[in-house]
């Protein structure tokens, strides 16, 4: 998606445009980490779950055997870049975003404005974004340089932060809720570049999870206690609702390389679901089987 010539018109009256601030880059830009989606690996290598009731992420092969876990206190939103390093985000009172390598190790944690961070993801140029949770007069999406803790942008929001998403072409989307409880979407064109420009997509939700873009620029949005909602552009209605029979709630959501395979977690259930992304088919359910308690989300390269 490229950075849009024309805005959407704010979904309701009244509704906040962000304050933000923005400093120098500290050094050189970290060189894009996007592993090519032509590569030899089908749809996934590893999955990673973040487990609030364990402490730890539970990091997967393709076939859905735990090859190791990471010990990590309070995890909740997750994300693998292009490079497999694994961003955990731990939400108050921990106020940490974790940055580990491909084995597990620890490498860096982003502290400064974190407030209550609940999820976390990457740009093509290794920028980290993470979304604070909490009030909606208060809680902020927060751009660090790869491991640069002293924050690159910030930006109000005027939601409770739930999910956090950016696409190829560096606009960044934001999930939460407003004032009402009710979920609702922002867009930042060019991430958070223009943090006054921020517009809100015309559509809502009962109650606002992550978020996550699929190859054709649909926004894949969890609606806790409906769904996972897809949304194309121009981001006004809800094409399609994906629901796993039984399900007690949608709370984060992932999707492979190839588009084939969506992943949900259900923390209520102490479940993740894997759904094949074109029919909304269940094929596979995670659980203390697999060694998971209280999943939080699901990550994948």
């Amino acid at each position: 998606m490229t950075v849009r010539s024309r805005l959407f018109a704010v979904a309701a009256a009244g509704a906040p445009l962000a304050a933000c601030g923005r400093s120098e880059m500290p050094g050189l830009q970290t060189p894009a980490l996007l592993v090519a989606e032509n590569t030899a690996r089908s749809d996934f290598a590893r999955l990673a779950v973040s487990d609030a009731g364990l402490d730890r992420v539970v990091v997967f092969n393709r076939h859905y055997k735990a090859i190791f876990k990471i010990p990590d206190s309070n995890p909740d939103g997750i994300w693998i870049d292009g490079s497999a390093h694994i961003y955990v985000a731990n939400p108050s009172p921990v106020n940490v975003v974790n940055e580990y390598d491909a084995t597990g190790k620890l490498i860096f944690a982003y502290r400064e404005r974190m407030t209550d961070p609940v999820d976390v993801t990457t740009d093509v140029y290794g920028h980290i974004y993470v979304v604070n949770s909490g009030a909606p007069a208060t809680a902020m999406v927060v751009e660090f340089a790869q491991q640069h803790d002293a924050p690159f942008g910030y930006c109000l929001t005027g939601l409770d932060n739930q999910g956090i998403a950016v696409d190829s072409g560096g606009d960044l989307f934001v999930s939460g809720n407003d004032t009402e409880g009710k979920g609702r979407l922002l867009e930042y064109p060019n991430t958070l570049a223009y943090c006054s420009s921020t517009v809100s997509p015309r559509v809502k939700f009962g109650t606002a999870g992550g978020i996550k873009i699929d190859s054709k620029g649909n926004l894949v949005v969890c609606d806790r206690a409906n769904g996972v909602d897809i949304v194309p552009p121009p981001y006004a209605s809800v094409r399609k609702t994906i629901r796993v029979k039984g399900a007690r709630e949608y709370d984060y959501d992932a999707l492979d390389r190839l588009g084939e395979n969506l992943f949900v977690t259900d923390p209520p259930a102490g479940k993740a679901y894997v759904v094949a992304y074109s029919s909304g088919k269940l094929k596979r359910v995670l659980g203390s089987a697999q060694g998971l308690k209280l999943p939080q989300a699901p990550a994948l390269y």
